[in-house]
């Protein structure tokens, strides 16, 4: 079975990855590991500090509607929020997760290699060894 990590921000574009995402794991027999990255803390004195489980309610509980409706249409489903840079947290997690590639969306705020592109696409292109897929996406 492939493993598809799913990065999603809960734009009102995420419904659009989500379903792409489906599509695809049913048509090649795939489980999909959505991933929703959040700001990295930092304490009053500059410091990194991993948050907690409890820090990100609302986050856990969309993924976990997520996952729910990827369960309900018949795909294995698991999720994680991590801290971080977008770009890298979604590639660790990626690779953490075993994933054979990763799909994201992208709004195209600027002009790559003749391709629209956000920065955490960017990003996420440019690190990433596992292969991106990206779903074109409009607000």
């Amino acid at each position: 079975m492939n493993n598809i990590s799913v990065a999603v921000d809960f734009s009102t574009c995420t419904p659009s990855i989500v379903d792409h995402a489906l599509t695809l794991a049913k048509a090649i027999d795939s489980k999909i590991h959505l991933v929703h990255v959040v700001g990295a803390n930092v304490d009053t004195k500059g410091r990194f500090r991993l948050g907690t489980e409890e820090e990100f309610p609302e986050a856990k509980d969309e993924l976990r509607q997520l996952v729910n409706y990827l369960h309900d249409a018949g795909v294995e489903a698991d999720s994680a929020v991590v801290e971080g840079s977008p770009a890298l947290s979604i590639v660790h997690e990626a690779e953490h997760a075993d994933s054979d590639f990763i799909l994201m969306g992208t709004h195209g705020h600027s002009l790559v290699g003749g391709a629209l592109m956000g920065s955490a696409s960017q990003g996420v292109l440019r690190q990433s060894s596992i292969p991106v897929y990206f779903v074109p996406v409009k607000d």
